[in-house]
């Protein structure tokens, strides 16, 4: 293909997906700026990776093509970053998702073609990951996730507001920050909700996780060198930042379940916040500078909603709530220790485990988009 052919290609792409850099806050969500089709694709490899054993190679079939299948093919290689874009930033439980790796071939039928997709790259760190070593991960990723939403429930909190906080102060003080990348996973929701050690990534990773535990519409928003969390409070969007609330101070004891660096200098702000801290206002920080894609690029494949200029003023009720937490979290490292719930599982693990090992001998079924 020539690069003319090549540019020309682009301009098509980019007359479908072109949109603007902010979306309508009201029921906002990456996944309704999918169009039809490109929602078919998402909603087939989203329901083969979410499964208790994820399918790791996801083959579609697609008929009916009206064009040269190598054409096709490059064009679906375009619309494919706006897909697992979307896949990534609305999943983060699908933490070992991350380069798009695929391979195209004619199908049987007249005009068809199968697209391979391999869910983890070679070059990951997750690439000996079996299915049956994600789906470990997962489970201590929901019994974590348990055990403070169990807190949560003991302490009696009701408002967004007040388990929001909770969220915050208790990433902070379980997480020390760290860059060690022989840690597999300092960059996921596993290490920041399991591990207690991670990146930024962790730290909004969690955040998502366990707000949308509670139907708290939360997004994950990134630059080129940071990444933190938007949320929805009373149909307005604000800014949360667990991980500029959980500074590096020197000299001081940062170990997990020490918080004398906790910060709310970004829970729930708004872009024109002055920082008690000596961090820059939002609106200036070249770190929250926003990206639309997730590989890099400088395509704008995806929007945010609108910021408030303004923070988060709570009620009267969502402060008081905020006096039935015990912020000292003195258990934070503690496991769930309970017989009873270990045993269910180790059964339940069985049953999955006897579950896939019949599943695997049957013949695989394609799914298929038909254009």
């Amino acid at each position: 293909m020539t690069d003319e052919e090549k540019n020309k290609q682009k301009n098509e792409l980019n007359d479908i997906i072109g949109i603007s850099t902010f979306a309508n806050s009201t029921n906002f969500s990456f996944y309704k700026q999918l169009d039809d089709y490109e929602r078919q694709f998402y909603d087939i490899i989203y329901s083969k990776s979410s499964k208790v054993f994820p399918e790791l190679e996801i083959d579609i079939l697609i008929t009916g093509i009206t064009i040269d299948l190598q054409t096709y093919y490059d064009k679906m290689k375009f619309l494919l970053e706006k897909i697992f874009t979307v896949l990534i930033y609305e999943n983060p439980e699908l933490w070992w998702i991350g380069d798009i790796i695929l391979e195209g071939v004619a199908g049987d039928e007249p005009n068809s073609l199968i697209i391979t997709f391999r869910m983890i790259s070679p070059e990951s760190e997750f690439s000996e990951y079996s299915k049956e070593q994600i789906s470990y991960i997962n489970q201590e990723i929901k019994n974590e996730g348990e055990k403070i939403m169990n807190n949560i429930k003991n302490f009696g909190l009701t408002t967004n507001y007040a388990i929001l906080r909770y969220i915050h102060d208790y990433l902070v003080t379980k997480n020390v920050y760290t860059v060690d990348n022989s840690l597999k996973h300092i960059r996921t929701l596993y290490g920041g909700l399991v591990e207690g050690k991670c990146t930024c990534e962790g730290y909004a990773e969690a955040f998502q996780y366990l707000a949308r535990q509670y139907n708290i519409n939360c997004i994950i928003s990134r630059s080129n060198s940071h990444e933190w969390n938007f949320v929805e409070m009373k149909g307005k969007w604000y800014i949360v930042d667990v991980s500029y609330d959980d500074p590096v101070i020197e000299d001081m004891d940062l170990s997990s379940g020490k918080n004398d660096n906790l910060q709310l200098d970004y829970f729930l702000t708004g872009t024109e916040h002055i920082s008690q801290v000596n961090y820059p206002k939002y609106s200036e920080d070249v770190a929250h500078t926003l990206v639309y894609t997730a590989y890099g690029s400088d395509k704008k494949l995806i929007t945010y909603p609108t910021i408030e200029k303004d923070d988060y003023i709570p009620s009267e009720e969502e402060k008081k709530e905020l006096d039935l937490i015990d912020f000292s979290f003195k258990n934070i490292n503690d496991s769930i220790i309970n017989n009873e719930y270990t045993t269910i599982n180790t059964l339940l693990w069985k049953e999955l485990s006897n579950n896939y090992c019949l599943k695997d001998e049957m013949t695989c079924i394609k799914d298929i988009i038909d254009i």
